[in-house]
């Protein structure tokens, strides 16, 4: 176990006594989760496996690609587990047994900054959970948390055959999370899992799809690995308990996001363009909603 101080700033937020003040950087369309000091980390497994999947969110009104950010997943005996690089090769700076020049390097490939669109899912094979963490769209230190069973998806194989990385892959479909999904999953990798909350195939998903086109995985690389897989401990954690609690408080950042940052007090927000220029923003705000999953209410 190894203390930890790890913070990355996408934006300015301050508590004044009475008073809240955020600084938005990113744009008043959008939103993107704050980032978390971690205090522990502690080992839990080892990977014999590593993916990389290239995650993008596509607006398909304007038909214009995203492009969100890089995923690692590290499959072991007992946890797999899935987050976004940049976030990862952070939290390693502060483990034993690789340097920090090395570690810095590779975050720096992958971008300056984390895309904050994709947290961390954890994955206990044993009992089936999975444990979904993801930063809070106003404040930093404010990591919201989610347990839920490991979704069971009704796969349909369908007949369509391609080649993704050199594997030759199956076409399968199914509904979950109100969206129809594509995928193309391998046999020539056994392993039951892929990008996400899919999974379930009888090999490996290198690609996957929403109907409408919005969200994509697609995988960039297959390796062995022996990494360890790590559990970290944030300096502040809520529990929100269900995906259900988690999606209604997410949407209410969006569809009521003045609302939710100042929770009744006096609040502030200012958007700050890239030329400097300065705009308050009201009640009257909000943020297109458009999950990668929804829940009925």
């Amino acid at each position: 176990m190894k203390r930890i101080i790890c913070m990355i700033l996408l934006c300015f937020s301050l508590n004044v006594v009475g008073q809240k003040f955020v600084i938005i950087k990113d744009g008043i369309d959008k939103l993107s989760m704050l980032a978390a000091t971690i205090v522990d980390s502690t080992k839990i497994d080892e990977a014999v496996l590593a993916l990389k999947y290239r995650y993008s969110k596509i607006d398909t009104a304007k038909n214009i690609r995203n492009y969100g950010c890089d995923i690692l997943m590290l499959v072991g005996e007992r946890f797999v587990r899935q987050s976004d690089l940049h976030l990862h090769y952070s939290h390693l700076l502060l483990t034993e047994g690789v340097s920090d020049t090395t570690l810095i390097k590779l975050r720096r490939a992958v971008g300056e900054k984390p895309s904050n669109l994709f947290s961390d899912i954890l994955l206990d094979c044993r009992s089936g959970k999975l444990t979904v963490r993801c930063g809070d769209y106003f404040e930093y230190d404010c990591m919201k948390r989610y347990n839920q069973p490991l979704p069971k998806l009704s796969w349909i194989i369908h007949d369509e055959e391609q080649l993704i990385l050199g594997y030759s892959c199956r076409r399968a479909t199914t509904d979950y999370g109100g969206r129809i999904w594509e995928v193309w999953f391998t046999k020539d990798i056994p392993f039951s899992f892929g990008p996400w909350k899919l999974q379930g195939l009888p090999g490996l998903i290198l690609a996957a799809c929403d109907k409408d086109g919005g969200f994509v995985f697609e995988c960039t690389e297959v390796r062995k690995s022996n990494e360890p897989i790590m559990n970290y401990r944030f300096i502040s954690e809520q529990n929100l308990k269900t995906l259900r609690n988690y999606l209604r408080y997410e949407r209410k950042c969006f569809e009521h996001p003045f609302e939710t940052y100042a929770k009744g007090e006096e609040a502030y927000i200012v958007y700050s363009t890239s030329d400097g220029q300065k705009e308050y923003l009201d009640k009257t705000w909000t943020i297109p909603y458009n999950p990668i999953e929804y829940v009925e209410n």
